[in-house]
């Protein structure tokens, strides 16, 4: 809503729409792979982007797009890909071996993105604990900070359809960003009233937590879902992956700042 009174501001007439217009055809895509908080580069690590069905997630083919190996800047990229499409980047710790495989899905890119920040943590990831082979962990990202005790204004975000966002796990004073998901307690169960207590003691702000159960398996031939609905109001976009087990893989799912439906 910003663009609409700068745009206003400069122009002195309201602008013709203020959603974001699709680039049809090739768009190109590039970023850095970073420690973070360091935001310093992951170097060493490898940078992969596969092509997937839309549907469920899974690679559709055995080689990837593009592979890049991150230097000092961690810089990676361009790739050039179709406009519309969601991808998979795998983010392969040559650097550190005993690290999980990381996959990092986005919602569909509409038009060419260049800032598109891969972030690493070895420290904050560790404080969830052990992997199992029994069920997924991954962290939910969206820089429009999820509202879980609102009321009708709250964030709808649903993780196979069970909903994580709520006044304990993403109250409005602590400013959700980033929302880790897992079986912290290893009971089998989802209980979203619960959150984790390291992940809680990281930062006061921006980083929660919510116990909640996602079977995986070996290989990951399942799907997990994530679906929101933003304010409550807003279209419902989703976007599924395989099912990993946190043993060997970890998730990072980005979802949009922005709105508008984007195909799911």
């Amino acid at each position: 809503m910003s663009f609409r009174w700068f745009y206003k501001f400069f122009t002195g007439k309201a602008p013709k729409t203020t959603k974001i217009r699709s680039h049809k055809g090739r768009i190109t895509l590039s970023g850095r792979a970073v420690n973070f908080p360091q935001n310093s580069g992951l170097q060493g690590a490898t940078v992969q982007l596969w092509p997937i069905n839309q549907a469920t997630g899974q690679r559709t083919a055995t080689k990837p797009i593009a592979s890049f190996v991150v230097g000092g800047t961690g810089n990676w990229g361009p790739v050039t890909v179709q406009s519309g499409r969601r991808y998979e980047f795998a983010l392969v710790r040559t650097d550190n071996p005993s690290a999980p495989l990381h996959h990092f899905y986005y919602e569909r890119f509409i038009r060419s993105d260049h800032l598109i920040r891969l972030l690493e943590s070895d420290a904050i990831r560790s404080v969830g604990g052990p992997g199992d082979p029994r069920f997924l962990a991954m962290v939910i990202i969206r820089y429009k900070e999820l509202w879980g005790d609102q009321g009708s204004r709250s964030d709808v975000l649903k993780v196979n359809g069970v909903k994580v966002c709520n006044a304990t796990t993403c109250p409005l004073s602590k400013l959700v960003n980033g929302l880790f998901v897992a079986d912290f307690n290893r009971d089998g169960k989802s209980e979203t009233n619960q959150t984790w207590g390291p992940y809680q003691n990281v930062s006061p702000y921006f980083i929660s937590s919510v116990d909640d159960f996602i079977p995986a398996q070996t290989p990951p031939s399942g799907k997990v879902t994530v679906a929101i609905r933003s304010r409550g109001k807003g279209p419902l976009r989703t976007l599924a992956f395989p099912n990993f087990p946190s043993l060997t893989d970890v998730v990072t799912v980005q979802l949009n700042d922005f709105d508008q439906a984007t195909g799911g």
